[in-house]
């Protein structure tokens, strides 16, 4: 089945109702009134990459910036949030 239409917006619906709206990447609030091409807009992101045999089921969904989204990519989501958590922990004193 393509990813896309109708799919998405109510596969979107059901990750927002199940997870809420905070990126699981980032960790930041992400605002559900923007909409495409802000980067900060809401998008669906597979935990498991499609591209790698990720489904499109609830379980294997979360909700992310479109930005924390395409930046990820295909990679695991450890290296994305490494990058992002790196700064935070060496601004409380913290090392990584």
């Amino acid at each position: 089945m393509t990813w896309s239409g109708r799919k998405v917006q109510r596969l979107t619906g059901l990750v927002i109702s199940e997870y809420g709206s905070r990126c699981w990447l980032c960790g930041g609030h992400i605002d559900l009134s923007l909409s495409y091409p802000d980067p900060a807009r809401i998008s669906v992101d597979h935990v498991v990459a499609r591209s790698r045999g990720g489904g499109d089921e609830l379980s294997n969904l979360r909700p992310a910036h479109l930005r924390c989204n395409e930046a990820r990519g295909a990679r695991p989501a450890s290296s994305i949030r490494r990058a992002y958590m790196s700064p935070l922990l060496k601004s409380s004193g913290q090392s990584s």
